[in-house]
């Protein structure tokens, strides 16, 4: 069970009355959430980190830096709006809208696919 404060050198989190959970996610599940460029790329944020702790700020400036298709402004709406509640009640992320924190729980079928998605070019 997670501490009601995680903390790390970064942030200090609250996710209050969250239990712990593996996601286990089926085929059908991951090719959804890894579908959009923007979800790929928030998940990716953490492939490339040690922290698995991050703002959406800073989400959305990684997203902004490898997506061509929208605004800094644009991504960041769509992930608190769209993105990050998926990835949320898909059990990948703990999401705090009050202070904008997103915490990697990870899954492990999606990391790999994700490897093998970023290995090839698909736009």
């Amino acid at each position: 069970m997670l501490d009601n404060h995680y903390q790390s050198s970064e942030y200090e989190i609250r996710f209050e009355d969250h239990e712990e959970r593996r996601p286990e996610l089926s085929p059908g599940d991951v090719f959804r959430l890894l579908a959009d460029d923007h979800r790929r790329y928030a998940v990716q944020y953490f492939a490339t980190r040690t922290s698995t702790v991050a703002t959406v700020d800073d989400l959305a400036t990684f997203v902004d830096d490898h997506a061509d298709d929208a605004d800094r402004r644009t991504i960041e709406i769509e992930l608190v709006h769209t993105h990050l509640p998926k990835l949320a009640a898909s059990d990948v992320i703990l999401y705090d809208s009050s202070t904008k924190r997103v915490r990697y729980v990870g899954e492990t079928f999606l990391e790999t696919c994700l490897d093998w998605a970023s290995d090839r070019d698909f736009d």
